[in-house]
């Protein structure tokens, strides 16, 4: 589903049920080049790593804010959208996209929905295949520390595992950009004259 048509129409179909809480958790990644991808790889990621959450939340969102008791909504980011990361870059701006509209919309709603964004590290999933180890955590170890901070903040990174990695991805990058050749250094080309 691409068009905000069809998602109101999804909508329509759960009018009656009471929604309390939404998790969008939606998104798919493909490696490579950014002018290697194909325009359907493109599309696909796109469509389901943004617009599918941002749609979905878009529909729900007035059902959430109108209920008597207090509601939810966590939006799974990636600590991959700390900061941008060649070779994924479209994965890498769209779970950044979805931090700065899961942060704004949250500060608008605060008075009836807690929303937090996920910033998500490595967990063990058809995504991420692999056991849980280092950094990498099970799905339950995920959950269970990203819903306790609901309410709390805005933004979590859950378990220690991803405030780890989160805080390497956000520290690292730039002598990573440098060493693997992404980016060259500025020279002051009047520093260098003296």
């Amino acid at each position: 589903m691409s068009q905000i048509s069809q998602y109101k129409e999804l909508a329509s179909k759960v009018q009656d049920i009471d929604i309390g809480m939404l998790i969008l958790n939606a998104g798919t990644a493909v490696f490579g080049k950014f002018q290697n991808l194909t325009d359907q790889e493109v599309e696909v990621q796109v469509n389901l790593d943004v617009i599918h959450n941002v749609y979905l939340f878009k529909v729900l969102v007035d059902k959430l804010y109108l209920r008597t008791k207090r509601s939810a909504v966590v939006i799974v980011s990636s600590d991959l959208g700390l900061t941008p990361v060649p070779g994924i870059a479209v994965y890498s701006a769209s779970k950044a996209f979805l931090r700065y509209i899961g942060v704004g919309v949250g500060k608008e709603m605060k008075d009836k929905i807690d929303i937090q964004t996920f910033v998500c590290g490595q967990v063990s999933t058809k995504l991420n295949p692999g056991e849980p180890s280092g950094l990498k955590t099970s799905v339950i170890v995920a959950v269970k520390n990203a819903l306790r901070d609901i309410g709390q903040d805005l933004t979590t990174a859950g378990p220690i595992e991803h405030v780890i990695s989160g805080s390497i991805m956000n520290n690292l990058t730039f002598v990573v950009d440098r060493i693997i050749g992404w980016e060259k250094p500025i020279v002051n080309k009047e520093k260098k004259k003296q």
